[in-house]
């Protein structure tokens, strides 16, 4: 089966309801290797906090995860990278440590969830300029609508899940709108998504991103918006094994209780003017 997909440098990743049209994130393709980012620019929080999350051995689900134990606070938004060699961590150039980090998997032999983003509060995000609500679709960069109708969701979780071709093809239930699809993923669910390529990869075989989205039940009562992210999985045996501990990256924006409360109690990674002498 030929798998139609999306393939560009940058994805600019955007919502439309009746109401508004807004962007929430980006997703990047490193031209030299491959590497895969995610990206938070259009958020009008910048105080969060990143986490080293560590889901200890035999917990009972659902699961109550603190993110301050192995969090710092940041003042600004950040960006994930997920390198061919399954290094993972938070950064933003010139502005914060590269101290959020880890081990994951290999691009090269990812298979199946990579990424979770999930959105409340649409009106905190930026809407688009005029000219960039015609369709782009270039080698630079590309706008991926996600378009709600009628109703508006009082949340969002998109879920990124990464293939190698061979596996993809067999995932495949039904062709819609290329390279919008139906597929099945590996718990067997079904759900809408669209395709995108990385084009840079250097590996055996193509290998594909999955982007699905859906509205969800509002994840915090207390405020009007907030943006989480879960990525950096250890592989299969170790995740989805609850006789062994399991660690991830996360990012809460915005942070939880008082940030100058949890700058003086688990520090920073933002650059200090000390940093840049």
């Amino acid at each position: 089966m030929d798998i139609a997909a999306f393939i560009s440098e940058r994805f600019v990743i955007t919502v439309e309801t009746v109401q508004e049209r807004r962007k929430l994130f980006q997703i990047l393709f490193q031209r030299t290797d491959g590497s895969l980012f995610v990206a938070f620019p259009y958020y009008a929080k910048t105080r969060g906090l990143l986490t080293l999350a560590t889901l200890r051995a035999k917990t009972k689900y659902p699961a109550s995860l603190s993110l301050i134990d192995g969090g710092k606070v940041t003042g600004h938004r950040v960006k994930y990278s997920h390198h061919p060699d399954g290094a993972v961590h938070f950064s933003q150039d010139r502005k914060i440590l590269t101290m959020v980090r880890k081990q994951s998997v290999r691009l090269s032999e990812q298979e199946g969830h990579i990424f979770t983003v999930l959105v409340q509060g649409l009106k905190d995000f930026q809407g688009l300029k005029q000219k960039e609500m015609k369709p782009l679709l270039t080698d630079k960069k590309t706008i991926l609508n996600y378009k709600f109708d009628p109703g508006q969701p009082e949340a969002l979780k998109f879920v990124g899940h990464w293939y190698k071709e061979s596996s993809f093809v067999n995932r495949i239930l039904k062709v819609g709108n290329r390279p919008w699809v139906t597929c099945k993923k590996s718990d067997n669910s079904i759900v809408q998504g669209l395709i995108i390529s990385d084009p840079f990869l250097n590996s055996d075989g193509n290998h594909y991103l999955l982007l699905t989205c859906e509205g969800i039940p509002m994840l915090d009562k207390d405020r009007y918006s907030t943006l989480i992210f879960m990525g950096g999985f250890d592989q299969k045996e170790i995740a989805l094994n609850h006789e062994l501990d399991t660690q991830f990256l996360t990012l809460a924006y915005p942070s939880t209780g008082s940030y100058e409360e949890l700058l003086r109690q688990i520090g920073t990674v933002d650059y200090i003017e000390s940093n840049l002498l």
